[in-house]
């Protein structure tokens, strides 16, 4: 399965209907999303639309976290609450991809 088609599901399904997160935590997570994909895309040198799970490494995230505080000015809160938006967002797309990976009996 796509990345791209992890984050809608995150974003469309997971969030809005399995969490029932508010409207505001929801743009904190696409606000999220919309700095860290684009800094992925560039830190490994490719499109967006070539991102894959495995380009989401520890030492990515961690460059992230300090590009956001060094850059971008974050306080630790801010970065804290980026980092656990993308944690979420990892442990979902992974199950997803666990999910459809597996046969079935």
């Amino acid at each position: 399965m796509r990345l791209s088609t992890c984050i809608h599901q995150f974003f469309d399904k997971y969030l809005p209907q399995i969490k029932g997160v508010s409207p505001h935590t929801l743009k904190a997570y696409r606000d999220t999303f919309r700095l860290f994909l684009p800094f992925a895309a560039n830190y490994h040198g490719i499109k967006l639309a070539s991102l894959s799970l495995d380009h989401l490494t520890p030492e990515l995230i961690l460059d992230f976290l300090n590009y956001l505080e060094s850059e971008r000015n974050n306080t630790a809160k801010t970065r804290n609450h980026r980092l656990s938006a993308i944690l979420k967002g990892l442990i979902l797309e992974t199950a997803v991809n666990r999910f459809v990976q597996e046969p079935s009996y």
